[in-house]
């Protein structure tokens, strides 16, 4: 227990002196913060801009052909409607679809296009 009190003792006076020397020498604290000030001229401005826009416009460039096999366009490309009798099931991109009039027993699915429909429709003038 001695040699642990001694060490202590020890470290303490250590610091004690430690102390009373920086306390002799007139130690005053100094301002190690010193003030940044920052200046940008105008061709500094304009080359940021134009970098800046140049990454904007090149991370929104996309080929012509990779839009339109985009997955996202197969996400929704199938549309279901019902009501109390019908089902129709549409495929949005061709303008074909399917129709299950509700009957009796298993479903008639009945296929169907919109072009045709709408070209037998049409009034024809002669």
């Amino acid at each position: 227990m001695k040699a642990g009190c001694s060490r202590v003792a020890i470290a303490q006076y250590l610091v004690m002196t430690a102390v009373r020397k920086l306390s002799q020498t007139n130690c005053k604290p100094t301002n190690a913060m010193k003030n940044i000030t920052i200046t940008i001229d105008l061709k500094s401005i304009c080359i940021g801009a134009v970098g800046v826009l140049c990454i904007v416009a090149l991370s929104n460039f996309n080929k012509p052909d990779a839009r339109q096999n985009d997955p996202a366009d197969e996400v929704r490309r199938y549309q279901v409607v019902t009501d109390q009798r019908n089902t129709i099931i549409l495929d949005t991109k061709t303008g074909k679809f399917l129709l299950d009039p509700s009957y009796v027993g298993h479903p008639r699915w009945q296929k169907g296009d919109f072009t045709t429909m709408h070209q037998d429709a049409a009034p024809k003038t002669e």
